[in-house]
């Protein structure tokens, strides 16, 4: 009975060991894998507020993009109203010639083609002496 009780102690002795590091390695291993999970964690954290920086940057240039376009917008929409304008004054002009082409003789329309030289002239000068 001795030698079993002392067999039976001796295999729970080593069983104990055996238990205890088995434990203890589970024990490592789930500390080891809490800090890489932390460690994740963290990673993962860095790379969020790097991804939201970048996101705030594009909705940053989106939103000035959109104030460049509305203004390009408005200004297109300003030249297109002064084009029209300008369209309808040429138009009446036009009409105007016309009809004093067909009224007059050549002494009206050779004073318009000596207005309309001179018109150049003037032109041609302004613009020669603002080269220089």
């Amino acid at each position: 009975q001795k030698q079993l009780f002392l067999f039976t102690t001796t295999c729970m002795a080593w069983r104990n060991r055996a238990m205890s590091s088995t434990n203890s390695r589970r024990r490592h291993q789930s500390t080891d894998e809490e800090a890489a999970s932390l460690l994740m964690e963290e990673k993962n954290n860095e790379l969020i507020e790097q991804l939201n920086s970048k996101v705030s940057l594009l909705k940053n240039g989106a939103l000035g993009l959109n104030k460049v376009i509305k203004a390009d917008e408005r200004q297109r929409n300003d030249i297109e109203s002064a084009m029209d304008s300008a369209s309808g004054l040429l138009g009446q002009a036009m009409g105007k010639f016309d009809a004093m082409m067909q009224t007059g003789g050549t002494k009206t329309t050779c004073y318009l083609a000596c207005f309309i030289f001179v018109v150049f002239l003037i032109f041609y000068w302004m613009l020669s002496s603002k080269l220089k």
